[in-house]
């Protein structure tokens, strides 16, 4: 008789579950959805600098999947010459939970060229929610290169003049 009894309440139970799981499941698919196809990708590191979480817009960017990523050492895939000043900075993050360090830096793509990135690492340890150093990192190779340009323009412009026969008088106005 007591199960009977309880029997209402363990429908209602399950029923809860089921619910709370298909939840679960829709704010995975929303939160896939919008890191899967960000501009920029999101590393989550232990305090060892382990990856523990690589979204997957990190293939767009690097043709590497996060899978290949989780498990190592964060520094496995920077370039070289960089990894000092990328340990550095992760050292910065470790020292100061909450504040974001940014670091400019290259790490390689699956197909060897080297991609200038940014990334802004914030010190989440303490955060239960998320018990890591979170890595915000983006592509600024574009950007560099056109830097790059508009500077080597700028001096072929300045050869030009200088070698022009007339004075050139530059005047703003005011």
């Amino acid at each position: 008789a007591a199960l009977l009894l309880l029997l209402p309440t363990l429908v209602e139970l399950r029923r809860r579950g089921a619910s709370d799981r298909r939840a679960l499941a829709a704010q995975r698919e929303w939160f896939a959805a919008l890191t899967d196809h960000a501009s920029d990708y999101v590393l989550v590191l232990d305090e060892r600098g382990i990856v523990t979480f690589a979204s997957r817009a990190m293939e767009q960017i690097l043709g590497v999947s996060p899978a290949e990523l989780v498990g190592r050492d964060s520094l496995d895939h920077k370039h070289e010459p960089d990894r000092a000043a990328v340990a550095a900075a992760f050292q910065r993050a470790l020292e100061n939970p909450g504040q974001p360090v940014v670091a400019e830096y290259q790490v390689q793509h699956r197909d060897g060229h080297l991609v200038m990135v940014s990334g802004t690492a914030r010190n989440m340890l303490a955060d239960p929610a998320v018990r890591g150093i979170v890595v915000n990192v983006h592509d600024i190779s574009a950007e560099r290169r056109m830097a790059r340009e508009q500077l080597a323009a700028e001096r072929q412009m300045r050869e030009i003049l200088d070698t022009l026969p007339l004075m050139v008088f530059s005047v703003e106005a005011q």
